[in-house]
């Protein structure tokens, strides 16, 4: 009788343990609707005018505003890129309130298709590199967050030659890359438009990795090289001809730094 007791007690307990952490889950799922405004960051925020669909199909028609003005005009995009940028905003609120903050486990570098995933790595004021890096992405590559480091620092790359305003050399310090919930980039017909992609960019039923990264670039010029805080989202994709793709998506957020 003794042992039931202690059993029945040591599920009570679980049981206890389990509502509570489900409470604070659902705490921190915040459920949007139409007329929500989201803070994004960088001076930033989104406001829902529709929504549609559920789970990887949602889609919100969504306004982005700098400050008080408008910024180009409404569309429907998939939402996962402004949920990262507001748990961002979340997770920096609770580090300033240590009594509501709650402890991060630390992922491993790779994300799989079916979650998500982050790594931090530098500060501010880290040193400067100008070493790539990973290797060069490949069209058999899966995606990863090292995947993702590669193709936003070739996106930087590109562009230098040394000639005109071209930098001789570029560098990116990655400080915090997050990867959310991938999804498909399916079409929808509006009423008042035609069809629409979810990414215009990228091609139909190409799966879509959101990424999310705060990072260091460095252009070294002749005389000088510049160092900028940059942070940013991205969506990552294989494009028509199968290579992977990692574009900026909206404006970034820049702060020039001293050296």
């Amino acid at each position: 009788m003794l042992i039931l007791n202690s059993i029945k007690r040591l599920l009570i307990t679980i049981l206890i343990i389990f509502l509570t952490s489900l409470a604070g889950y659902a705490q921190d799922a915040k459920q949007h609707k139409v007329k929500d405004h989201i803070d994004v960051g960088g001076g930033q925020s989104v406001e829902i005018l529709q929504m549609r669909g559920t789970g990887a199909n949602e889609e919100w028609y969504v306004q982005y505003y700098r400050g008080a003005d408008k910024e180009s005009t409404p569309r429907w995009e998939s939402p996962e890129s402004i949920k990262i940028a507001e748990q961002r905003i979340l997770d920096a609120q609770k580090q300033q309130n240590p009594t509501n903050n709650v402890p991060v486990v630390k992922s491993n570098e790779k994300s799989s298709e079916k979650g998500t995933a982050t790594t931090t790595v530098a500060g501010n004021n880290a040193e400067c590199t100008f070493t790539p890096p990973s290797g060069e992405v490949r069209s058999t590559d899966e995606f990863s967050i090292a995947l993702a480091k590669r193709k936003i620092y070739d996106n930087y790359a590109k562009n230098v030659n040394g000639t005109g305003m071209a930098p001789l050399k570029v560098g990116v310090t990655f400080i915090s890359v997050t990867a959310g919930k991938p999804y498909v980039n399916t079409v929808h017909v509006d009423p008042g438009t035609g069809a629409k992609r979810k990414y215009d960019g990228a091609p139909v039923d190409a799966m879509l990795y959101p990424v999310y990264s705060k990072h260091i670039t460095c252009e070294q010029y002749k005389d000088a090289t510049n160092k900028t805080s940059v942070e940013s989202s991205y969506v990552c994709f294989k494009n028509k001809d199968g290579n992977w793709s990692c574009p900026i998506l909206g404006f970034p957020k820049t702060t020039p730094l001293k050296n």
